[in-house]
């Protein structure tokens, strides 16, 4: 939002002074500011006086929310402060590296009336100063239940800022690297200085949900703040994100044990060491439908590190309840072997997403968990030599509500294939499939899962054994497979062994197809016979709904009549094919690609 600094009046002639319209009815009036965002609400106040007066009490749902950053600071706009008061519930500070700009803008926004701020987010922030950050804390404590605060500039005092805002339910806090050089860990082992704070209160009772990811000292840090929390419900856990060469892993990740000895109600846990991004507490569908009517551990996201008696307990007493499990192992105990074992004795019911990295798998034992596993929506499997083969893979009941399946370093043993292999998958949507190996076998009669709809292929080998086929054209065997039997809309194809102009025409058999990413692996020369499979591939396309084709390391020039004809798609949106040795033909036939 931009505060500006001014306003244009606009002169109306006398005979428009009777078209009043704010003498209609308020709902009517009401209505119409509905529909207006607050550049439209400064606009209208600009028409005449009366606007200018009597606008802001009628808009002032377009005023509940702010932005403000770095543009904004000094400014005085007028109109904006006439629109600003009780009314704005949530306020975001954008690069607001000076602590100071950040205050002064908090202290303009309590003069303006804007004293009962729910939630307060900060992106790129610094508050170095704790002591006049938390004298404007306390100040919007009554209202404040929501305070974020990502890549800020500055460690913050934890227990302070809960002190000063006790009616607090979310908080989220994530460093930034430029507070935190690498190899520099002691930045938030301990809490900052605030001299003539206030004492820190004994319990936080309304904090429902905590995100904390920054590297710290569990034990000063981390654990001060859990025990205060008695109705935590979300607990998001500190990452590493940096050298961890000498470091303990005792002392900086979350003690299972303890954690649910304080917070009993906790729902759901993660520690950012096991997941991808920071989730959102406030906006996250699944978290905020978290409350105190759901009960028992139904999210469980960890790094198993030294605990893996702990992390089996928990599964154990949550088995038939959790709802999604994520295991990604920095370090496995010496006992961390069990782990695999203990898992395929589990009955789950209600789980619907699992996700295991780098766990000790064997085909036998991953069969057993997933049988186990009735509601299953979504599978991750990524295990450097994970291995099926027929004697177990044949004893996996049919998964009919997976949706998406990825799985990393799987191999495909004997006689296996992979149309086999992805029968006992009917239901899948998106399917990921990297670094897998399997035979060149395509067996007939076998039906593949009709509602997928998203395809990626990374890093396949084809095996060539004494009694299998010779695997050149096994991808588009498979391609052709999947455009009998399913509904794919997106494929993306990089680094597939034996991928060629024949697979390129095979997948221009697939009529459904609206986007295409293709990676070719090597250099060959593009001859008559791999001419033509171009042409057939161009040609094919027009039966389907192709509207983005991205083709990288291209093998060969591709023929610029057959550039021509992907060209002419009706539907087509963007198309790009780049050659990494030839960057004069990159250049000159992407110009006219339509957009």
């Amino acid at each position: 939002m931009l505060l500006g600094d001014s306003m244009t009046r606009v002169e109306f002639p006398p005979s428009m002074e009777q078209l009043r319209f704010l003498a209609l009815p308020s709902d009517i009036v009401l209505t119409v500011f509905s529909f207006m965002d607050q550049q439209d609400c400064l606009t209208c106040m600009a028409v005449c006086y009366d606007w200018y007066t009597v606008i802001p009490q009628y808009a002032q749902n377009a005023w509940k929310s702010l932005r403000l950053g770095e543009n904004d600071i000094g400014k005085k706009d007028q109109c904006v402060i006439r629109c600003l008061g009780d009314h704005v519930k949530s306020v975001i500070f954008n690069n607001l590296e000076n602590d100071k700009d950040l205050y002064d803008l908090m202290h303009q926004l309590l003069e303006w009336g804007c004293s009962a701020i729910e939630s307060l987010e900060m992106y790129e922030c610094n508050s170095d100063n704790q002591g006049e950050f938390l004298d404007i804390l306390i100040k919007l404590a009554p209202h404040l239940r929501h305070l974020k605060m990502m890549h800020h500039h500055s460690n913050i005092a934890f227990l302070q800022v809960f002190s000063a805002c006790p009616e607090l339910t979310h908080f989220t806090y994530q460093e930034t690297t430029a507070a935190h050089p690498k190899g520099d860990r002691g930045v938030y082992d301990k809490e900052p200085v605030v001299p003539n704070a206030g004492p820190t209160i004994k319990l936080f009772p309304n904090i429902t949900h905590l995100c904390i990811d920054a590297v710290m000292d569990r034990q000063l840090r981390l654990d001060p703040i859990l025990k205060r929390c008695p109705n935590l419900l979300v607990f998001v856990g500190p990452a590493f994100g940096h050298d961890l060469k000498d470091i303990s892993y005792s002392n900086i990740s979350i003690d299972f044990d303890l954690l649910f000895d304080w917070c009993p109600k906790i729902v759901w846990v993660e520690d950012m060491l096991s997941h991808r991004t920071l989730p959102n507490l406030k906006d996250d569908p699944e978290i905020s439908a978290i409350d105190n009517s759901v009960t028992g551990l139904r999210h469980f996201s960890i790094c198993e590190l030294h605990q893996s008696d702990a992390v089996q307990q928990r599964l154990t007493e949550s088995q038939h309840i959790l709802e999604f499990f994520a295991i990604n192992p920095l370090a496995i105990s010496s006992n961390g072997s069990a782990l695999p074992i203990m898992l395929s004795t589990l009955q789950l019911p209600q789980l619907h997403t699992l996700d295991i990295h780098d766990v000790e798998f064997d085909g036998a034992s991953i069969v057993s968990l997933l049988n186990h596993c009735p509601s299953l929506r979504t599978l991750n499997l990524e295990y450097e030599g994970l291995e099926f083969d027929s004697s177990n893979f044949h004893r996996l009941n049919p998964m009919i509500s997976l949706h998406n399946f990825s799985v990393t370093w799987m191999e495909l043993v004997g006689e296996l294939s992979l149309l086999t292999f992805l029968e006992r998958f009917p239901s899948i949507e998106t399917l990921s499939l990297y670094r897998l190996t399997a035979p060149a076998i395509f067996p007939d009669g076998c039906e593949g899962p009709r509602q997928l709809k998203k395809l990626d292929l990374f890093d396949l080998e084809w095996r060539h054994g004494d009694n299998q086929p010779d695997p050149k054209e096994a991808p588009a065997h498979l391609f052709r497979w999947f455009a009998m039997y399913s509904k794919l809309e997106a494929v993306s194809v990089l680094a597939v062994s034996n991928f060629g102009t024949s697979s390129l025409a095979a997948l221009g058999t697939i009529t459904t197809l609206q986007s295409l990413e293709i990676g070719f692996l090597g250099h060959s020369q593009c001859g008559e016979a791999e001419k033509a499979d171009l042409h057939r591939f161009a040609l094919s396309l027009v039966r389907t709904k192709i509207a983005n084709i991205s083709i990288i390391d291209a093998q060969f020039h591709f023929p610029e009549e057959v550039v021509r004809k992907l060209n002419e798609l009706p539907q087509l949106r963007a198309m790009y094919v780049f050659h990494p040795w030839d960057f004069s033909y990159c250049n000159t036939c992407t110009i006219p690609w339509k957009y």
